[in-house]
C-alpha cells in the first residue's frame, strides 16, 4: 500500500501547525502515543496519508481481528498551505 510508510505524523513536516492541529480536531483524531506521535481514529485505527497532486488523503487502517485488516477513507483535503523555509529569501 502506498500511504502505509506515511502515517500522520510525517505530514506534519510538510504542513504548517495551524492546518494539521486544524485536521486533527476536525476529525477527531486522538494522539495516543507523545514518544512516537501516533494518531489513531475514533475507531482505533491508526492515520495514515496519500499526497497526489493538490489533495491530501487521509486513512485509517489497522487489523480488527487476527488476520482480517480494515481501510477507511477519513479525508480528503485540498489547497493545504504547505511549510515553507523561514531562512529562504527570494
Amino acid at each position: 500500500m502506498i500511504f502505509y510508510n506515511n502515517p500522520l505524523r510525517e505530514l506534519k513536516k510538510e504542513i504548517d501547525a495551524e492546518n494539521f492541529n486544524l485536521i486533527i480536531k476536525e476529525n477527531k483524531f486522538n494522539l495516543i502515543n507523545n514518544f512516537i506521535e501516533k494518531y489513531t481514529s475514533e475507531n482505533g485505527l491508526e492515520i495514515y496519508y496519500l499526497k497526489k497532486n493538490d489533495f491530501i488523503f487521509l486513512f485509517s487502517y489497522g487489523e480488527y481481528q487476527p488476520g482480517r485488516y480494515i481501510l477507511f477513507l477519513e479525508a480528503i483535503l485540498q489547497n493545504i498551505k504547505q511549510k515553507t523555509d523561514k531562512n529562504f529569501n527570494s
